[in-house]
């Protein structure tokens, strides 16, 4: 069962020598400790602990839940004060507000199983009452008030005294019933005898209500700093309303007896039944539920100062472990028992347990130096740029220009040269992303480096990431979207203009013209016979004028294709100048991702290192503190003869646990043949004894100080 233990004494200085006994059960999630340190002036926050409990339960999975909580009887020895509830911080009054502000709040699955108080009494008290030595003590009138639910003195505002009981009891009478019938009950008898019953119950009755009226005068007579808010002022220990229902209870009792049996007035001691109803309404033992148990600490029964007594912590040890451990009926409901100086220790058994601790400690902390101060290297695995090899585009020659003149042959040839620039560009294209999908499947290859000082590796792959960084960024990623056409096409028109006049149809025109004119020339002249050579000669001079035109068109044409031709190189090494580029920028960009890859795994590595050096700190300073808490219980439990080194125990610190979770830390650990928290429970014993390792209580004895009530009356 899951066990919260909410300190709400707060006095003691420290548990620490003694947490790690508790080790195992934090880890394992069974236990879960509240253990502060307060003044003992504040008063105790009950809202602040409702909080943490609630925060708490929200999270616990376990549905059945124990809570022990640690309370403290009051020292006070100041002299009573009217001005102040004097009552305030008794037993009594601690538990009725835990269970009106906390408990009640705690409802459904959130309430708990079991609830057990373990009070520390660190009063000296006397006698087989265990009362309090010096009655003008404030803790002599909490003992009686919890103990009894009322006080010898009368002097207290707010409380009943023995007086009410004194006066109780001076008002038995006897009455004659031997003239009556008694087995009808109380109808049945004669209506003097009744008128005497009722006038006997009446003056019982009215010196309670008497009692109690006074309680409720005092209350409302209270100091405005005693006075609590109406909204809670019922919850109070010593409320009106309890006052009340007690008056009505007292009432109703009494009828009930003399209805049942009228002649049971003679036998009846109506004091009894009052200091019944104060014993429940205002003791521990009438407090508590059936489900709650009290065991009391005398720390007054310690030779040692107060609160410094290792024996008293080790016996709230005891306890706690006795209430963790699955024997419920050890500590039964409504158990009031006390803890005095019946604790006994096997001193060879504790002296073996804490010199194999320390031993281990001590190994511990040397192997934590030496991992403390190793440097940061070793050997890692880095990731290499992988080589890759990108294909060589396959050049592509331009087509062979026309060895004519016409105008459609060099217009084919020029779709023809931009059908070869397109086809070129397409090869590119491909070429490009086959390079992207060839860089993505290459097999990221992978290296061994020895690195001496991981940092500066670190700082120098930082650096190079950063210019890398800055290299990519600067450099886009060009595509091959170019055109070519519109550079071209004025050379197409010039070609056009030199090569339409040497066409088939204009050139017999040109030539029929020239001949038309010649003949006409020469008919307007009076003909004659030399016409021929003079026909003869224009010929030939046409034809020369022709051949010179002829020969300047060429001309033009080859000039025209020079420029197309260089044009086209133009193009074609700007597509080569952008496959390069491209092939550059992904080779940087797959740099730049095995150096950021690098840079990630080293700095991973570092951080990891870091982390794990702050932990080896960590668990340093734990280990020296574990070392000085034990040195107290190795000078009062040493062994006889030292501790050899041993590997029957554990030595080893995982860093990467907590302390709860390292067994090292554990003294129960270094105990041999001894599994880790066994409980020994021996039945059928007048004084049952639990072992829990080197701790032994030998008695757990009845005490009278919660029962004195019951044994009075």
């Amino acid at each position: 069962m899951h066990t919260v233990v909410l300190d709400l004494y707060g006095e003691i200085p420290s548990m620490a020598e003694f947490k790690p006994f508790l080790y195992p059960l934090l880890s394992s999630g069974e236990l879960k400790m509240f253990w502060e340190e307060r003044n003992s002036e504040k008063p105790v926050n009950y809202e602040l602990s409702y909080r943490k409990l609630l925060q708490h339960l929200r999270r616990l999975s376990a549905s059945n839940w124990h809570l022990i909580i640690m309370l403290g009887v009051s020292e006070d020895t100041s002299c009573y004060d009217e001005n102040e509830n004097l009552c305030t911080g008794s037993l009594a009054d601690q538990i009725t507000k835990i269970q009106n502000y906390l408990l009640a709040r705690l409802s459904g699955k959130l309430a708990p199983m079991r609830v057990s108080y373990i009070v520390v009494d660190p009063i000296r008290r006397q006698g087989h009452t265990n009362a309090p030595i010096d009655k003008l003590d404030k803790s002599y009138l909490h003992w009686e008030m919890d103990t009894c639910g009322y006080t010898s003195l009368n002097n207290i505002p707010c409380t009943f005294r023995k007086q009410d009981i004194d006066d109780l009891e001076e008002l038995k009478t006897e009455i004659d019933f031997s003239k009556e019938t008694t087995s009808e009950g109380f109808g049945g008898l004669s209506s003097e005898l009744q008128n005497k019953l009722t006038a006997c119950c009446e003056r019982y009755i009215e010196c309670v209500s008497s009692a109690v009226c006074r309680v409720a005068l005092e209350w409302e007579d209270q100091p405005a700093g005693n006075r609590v808010n109406m909204y809670s002022r019922d919850k109070e220990y010593l409320s009106v309303k309890k006052a009340l229902t007690l008056s009505s209870n007292f009432e109703e009792t009494l009828w009930s007896r003399i209805q049942l049996d009228p002649e049971s007035v003679n036998s009846i001691r109506p004091e009894i039944i009052f200091k019944e109803l104060l014993y429940d309404y205002y003791s521990v033992s009438g407090i508590i539920n059936e489900r709650s148990c009290c065991v009391r600490v005398r720390q007054a029964d310690f030779s040692a100062p107060r609160h410094d007594s290792i024996q008293f912590r080790v016996g709230i040890v005891i306890l706690l472990l006795l209430e963790i451990g699955e024997d419920d009926n050890m500590l039964g409901p409504k158990s009031f028992l006390s803890l005095g100086n019946n604790i006994d220790v096997n001193i060879e058994l504790a002296g073996n347990m804490i010199d194999h601790y320390l031993h281990a400690l001590e190994a511990a902390k040397d192997s934590v130096k030496i991992d403390s101060t190793r440097a940061i290297q070793g050997s890692f695995t880095l990731q290499r740029t992988p080589e890759v090899h990108f294909e060589e585009p396959k050049p592509v020659e331009l087509p062979a220009p026309p060895a004519t003149i016409y105008f459609k042959d060099w217009n084919n040839w020029w779709e023809d040269v931009n059908s070869s620039l397109s086809h070129e560009r397409d090869q590119y294209k491909k070429l490009d992303r086959e390079n992207v999908f060839l860089l993505k499947r290459a097999n990221k290859s992978i290296e061994i480096v020895d690195i001496d000082n991981i940092e500066a590796a670190l700082d120098q792959f930082k650096e190079d990431r950063e210019t890398m960084k800055k290299v990519v960024a600067n450099k886009d990623y060009l595509d091959f979207n170019i055109t070519w056409k519109r550079d071209t096409q004025d050379l197409i028109d010039k070609l056009k203009y030199r090569t339409e006049i040497f066409s088939g149809v204009r050139l017999l025109f040109s030539y029929g013209t020239i001949l038309t004119v010649f003949v006409l020339l020469m008919l307007f002249l009076g003909g004659g016979g030399g016409y021929l050579y003079y026909m003869l000669g224009w010929g030939m001079l046409s034809l020369l004028i022709m051949g010179i035109c002829s020969l300047g068109a060429k001309l033009k044409l080859k000039r025209v294709q020079n420029e197309l031709k260089k044009i086209a190189s133009s193009h074609k090494k700007y597509l080569s100048d952008i496959l390069k580029g491209n092939k550059e920028h992904l080779k940087k960009q797959c740099e730049f991702s095995a150096v950021a890859n690098n840079y990630r795994k080293l700095f991973k590595e570092v951080n990891h290192e870091l982390r794990r050096k702050s932990l080896i700190l960590y668990h340093a300073n734990k280990v020296a503190d574990h070392i000085e808490l034990m040195r107290p219980l190795a000078d009062l439990w040493k062994a006889d003869e030292p501790i050899l080194n041993s590997n029957e125990f554990a030595d080893e610190i995982f860093y990467d646990r907590p302390v709860v979770d390292n067994l090292i830390y554990s003294p129960s650990t270094f105990i041999p043949d001894a599994a880790s928290y066994s409980l020994e429970v021996k039945h059928g014993l007048t004084n049952p004894s639990v072992t829990y390792f080197p701790f032994k209580l030998v008695a757990l004895e009845e005490d009278g100080m919660f029962e004195g009530g019951r044994k009075d009356v």
